[in-house]
Formats: structure tokens, sequence, C-alpha cells
């Protein structure tokens, strides 16, 4: 008797621990399953973006937490009342792509890895719409004056910058004999002679240099010098530079907007991440076997 009672108890509440999932699913996020078509190619492509014989130190868990992820952001995005616009969607992938890589370098590793479009596109539009919440976020957080310049003044080191051209040599005495005799200007002395190919590539010019980047030497050089002068020799644990300092930007008028973005990036991220430790996740696969 008992046994026919608990039978029509699970009939009843099919979302309590007496129903089982499909055969194909891998996970599930609320009510929401992830089955064995989603999580296959998302694992293959997972496993082709290795580099050599550095892989994923776990493809299949990545893929579960991208997938699950994904759900979360998908229910995220149809509560917040927006619909996906394809026209919109393809605008934005142009976008993306041309800022992150380029189109002509993404289209010839996407060929040389021989990656899944659909796959890539599921990642993109992933994307799309966090950077939409991420929108509406920031409309409805509230951000003042004070906010910011309290920010500003507490971290005034992550925001200001500094346009800095130098050279960078590992051998001193090949730095007294072509570099200090200056019978050149510093950027041709920079591509001639750097051994840091970034910089040296534009006449070693660094247009926005942050504190803590590079050694603190290197740093202490460039908080010392006026706007147009050049160091002497600097000794640091990598080599020897000679450093001129261009210009400063500083400020709290001239980073406010960055003050501003930075804020609401830390904020949408702990908002999302409130979202995910809410979420009912539940993994079906046993990864150790795999």
């Amino acid at each position: 008797m008992n046994k026919y009672i608990y039978l029509i108890l699970c009939i009843l509440f099919l979302t309590t621990g007496c129903s089982r999932p499909p055969k194909d699913v891998v996970a599930s996020v609320d009510d929401e399953y992830i089955t064995e078509e989603e999580y296959n190619p998302y694992k293959q492509e997972l496993e082709k973006l290795s580099l050599g014989d550095i892989k994923f130190s776990s493809s299949e868990t990545s893929a579960i937490e991208g997938l699950v992820d994904r759900k979360i952001v998908d229910r995220e995005f149809k509560e917040a009342g927006f619909t996906f616009d394809e026209s919109e969607f393809k605008s934005f992938k142009a976008s993306y792509i041309e800022k992150t890589i380029g189109e002509d370098a993404f289209n010839e590793f996407s060929e040389y890895k021989s990656l899944n479009k659909n796959v890539l596109d599921d990642f993109l539009i992933n994307k799309f719409k966090i950077d939409k919440l991420k929108e509406k976020f920031a409309k409805e957080f509230n951000l003042t004056d004070e906010n910011l310049r309290n920010e500003y003044q507490n971290k005034s080191a992550k925001y200001d910058s500094y346009k800095v051209q130098f050279i960078f040599m590992k051998d001193l005495e090949k730095m007294k004999e072509n570099v200090l005799p200056m019978n050149y200007g510093l950027d041709i002395l920079a591509t001639l002679y750097s051994e840091e190919p970034v910089s040296a590539s534009n006449g070693g010019i660094v247009d926005e240099y942050h504190i803590g980047e590079k050694e603190p030497k290197f740093d202490l050089t460039i908080q010392s010098l006026d706007r147009g002068e050049t160091s002497d020799i600097v000794e640091t644990k990598n080599g020897y530079y000679i450093i001129k300092l261009i210009d400063i930007n500083s400020g709290f008028e001239n980073h406010k907007e960055a003050v501003r973005n930075n804020l609401i990036d830390i904020n949408f991220k702990h908002y999302m991440d409130s979202i995910r430790r809410n979420a009912k996740v539940k993994i079906y696969r046993d990864l150790t076997t795999e």
C-alpha cells in the first residue's frame, strides 16, 4: 500500500526528488534541462580551443559551467523584457570581433581550428545578452558624483595614466655603447635597439601606462620625472631602461567616465554572481568517469 501512495505522490509532485531527468540530460538549472545535444558540441569547441598540448584543465566542467551560465543569462534576458533582435546581434557581432581580434584573423582562426560557427554564434549571443543586461543595470544603478569622486580619490593610481617613451636592453654595456651617446632621437634609438618589441615598433612610445604594469623602479622613475624629462639609465632585475615622461593624464574630471564604468562593471558582476549563487543547479553527469 505504501508503495502505491509513494508513486501517487511522485506523480503529483514532479518537481521534487521523486522525478528523474530524461536520459540525455547532463544538468539542470532551476526547472530547465541542459541536454547532450547542447553539451557535446559546446564541449568539443572548448577542446579545440586548447593550445598545443595545453588543454582546458577540465573541458567537461568548463562546458557545464558555461551552459549553466547561459541558461541563467537567457532567463534574466527574458525577465528583463528583452527580445532577441537578429539584426542588432549581427551588428554587435561584427563590432565585437573587429575590436577584439579583427574579422580576417577571426575567420583564419576559425578555419584553422575548424570551429563550429553555430556554437561560436551561441558564445557571442550570450555575450550580447550579458551586454544588454549590463546596459539596463547601468541605467538603474544610482551613482552620485560623490560616489565617483571618492572612488577616484581612493584609487587614483588605478585610473591615472602616463604617456612614456623608453628603451629597454638586457645588456648594460651595449646600452652604453649604442644608446647613451644619444646621437639620434629616442624614437629612432628605441626602434633600433630596444628589446621590448611592442613599444619598439612604436618608437618606444606607450600611450597609456598605468602604475604597476612594470617593475617598481620603472614606476618610481616616471613618477619622479617632469613632463619632457628623460631619465638616466634605470637598473631593474630584468634589465636596463632609459625613460622619458611625455605626458600625464590625471585628475577626477579626466577619469570620471572611466570611474563610472568601472564601478558599474564591479557591481554588475556582484549582481550576476548573486543570481548564479541562488540558482538551483544539479549536475547529473559523473565527470570523473570521462
